[in-house]
């Protein structure tokens, strides 16, 4: 495999010398060979939820593909064993049909998380989770036809964990369709209302939950099947949504968001990459970031954030507050020929607030592609911490020795004293104490 390294130290010290003062964020690392996750599951593909109770959280994700889990069956449970250490995955194999889609929530209403399963043929299995991780299938439904992305969470404020699922235009337009399935508990559903939107140029695909108005109800974020076009849709509270601003999706540049809220005032933002495609796969990448800014009269507005080097993929960067300062700071990464083409590194640009960004900071390094990275909790600690996908390219376009970091933050801060606690899609509306903030809202894909 070919080097990297965990960056720290002189260089970044200059860094913040030469520019307002900042703290060094530092990572410890420990690399898996391709068996946590599977980065080509797609968004809802893979869920990362603490499933055995330890305080860290563990990983459910689509089996095959190449995902190197040395065991059969249609999806895999990868527990946590200690602060940044994971077990050998555990396989499951459905009744019928292939995997597809997961949303991890507390179905049976007993404090412990439970995992919703979506096969290829359109039925619904839920897995009952008996504390430690080991899962039992329980009930099964079947949904209006097969969704293309699914989500948790409590839409109507009863304190019962809901699904929500999409169901993309069959023929391949823009005419989509959004299912509410309210829970009842002993994981059972009844069906809630459903809503049509039109997305401008393509069919709907990944969901995922916030709230871009700040009225406390859930809304939902549509990803386009390109993944550079997106759609927000606002929740009434009672399980029905009103179709919001498209954003992305705009030639030449396209750029590919993730939700967050940026600035902790309660309103979800959006964060993305700006590229312009090419059919042959040699993207121009640009030194750009594009934050839209929601707010409560349901409107976005942009901002740019300059970079030092052009990103290097289309997959929009993640938020958190990694140094403990109690302001967000963005990971992104970035490579020097705007080509999508290494060596890369992984930076941290430190928050100072209202909008403002610190130069980058390298956290870590790699001549390996470096495609996608999430934030999630993987100790014990309140800090937010890292997993990311990395693999070598042959010839430019073939992948080879596809790997998989787990970076558990170690830096020195202000950070809770408190352990962040369970997810749970208990809804948007809860109490804003820093530790709810910080499980709830670090990386919504």
């Amino acid at each position: 495999m070919s080097s990297r390294c965990v960056a720290v130290g002189v260089a970044v010290a200059l860094l913040c010398a030469a520019s307002a003062p900042c703290q060094t964020v530092t990572f410890s690392s420990t690399t898996y060979p391709y068996n946590l996750w599977n980065e080509q599951a797609g968004p809802n593909g893979t869920v990362r939820a603490d499933l055995n109770g330890d305080g860290r959280e563990d990983f459910v994700t689509v089996n095959g593909d190449g995902f190197a889990s040395n065991c059969t069956g249609s999806f895999t449970v990868t527990l946590s064993t200690g602060d940044g250490k994971y077990a050998a995955p555990v396989c499951y194999t459905l009744p019928s049909g292939n995997a597809t889609l997961f949303a991890a929530g507390d179905f049976y209403n007993n404090g412990l998380l439970d995992v919703a399963v979506v096969n290829d043929q359109g039925t619904l299995f839920i897995y009952r989770n008996n504390g430690t991780g080991t899962l039992t299938i329980t009930n099964s439904f079947e949904l209006e036809g097969v969704p293309s992305g699914m989500v948790a969470a409590d839409v109507n404020h009863d304190g019962i964990t809901d699904l929500v699922y999409d169901l993309a235009d069959p023929n391949g337009g823009t005419s989509n369709s959004l299912f509410t399935l309210l829970g009842v508990g002993q994981g059972a559903f009844k069906d809630g209302p459903g809503t049509a939107f039109t997305m401008n140029k393509e069919p709907a695909w990944a969901l995922y939950v916030g709230d871009f108005d700040n009225d406390g109800h859930t809304d939902i974020l549509v990803e386009g099947a390109s993944e550079v076009e997106d759609e927000i849709l606002y929740g009434n509270g009672e399980g029905a949504f009103t179709a919001g601003p498209i954003v992305g999706g705009t030639a030449p540049k396209y750029t590919a968001y993730a939700a967050f809220d940026i600035d902790s005032d309660g309103t979800m933002d959006l964060i993305g990459a700006p590229f312009t495609g090419n059919p042959e796969g040699a993207n121009t990448y640009y030194n750009t970031l594009d934050i839209e800014w929601g707010h409560s009269n349901r409107t976005l507005t942009s901002q740019t954030v300059t970079l030092k080097n052009c990103t290097a993929s289309g997959a929009p960067p993640v938020v958190a507050d990694f140094n403990g300062d109690g302001k967000n700071d963005i990971l992104v990464v970035e490579a020097s020929d705007c080509r999508g083409d290494g060596p890369y590194t992984l930076n941290v640009m430190l928050g100072n607030g209202s909008g403002a960004f610190q130069p980058e900071q390298v956290v870590y390094s790699s001549s390996d592609w470096i495609a996608e990275w999430h934030v999630m909790r993987a100790s014990q600690s309140s800090k937010p911490d890292v997993t990311l996908w990395q693999a070598q390219l042959v010839d430019g376009n073939e992948i080879a020795s596809q790997e998989e970091l787990v970076l558990v933050n170690t830096t020195s801060g202000g950070f809770p004293s408190c352990t962040a606690p369970n997810f749970s899609s208990t809804g948007i509306k809860e109490p804003l104490r820093r530790c709810l903030i910080l499980q709830r809202r670090w990386d919504f894909r």
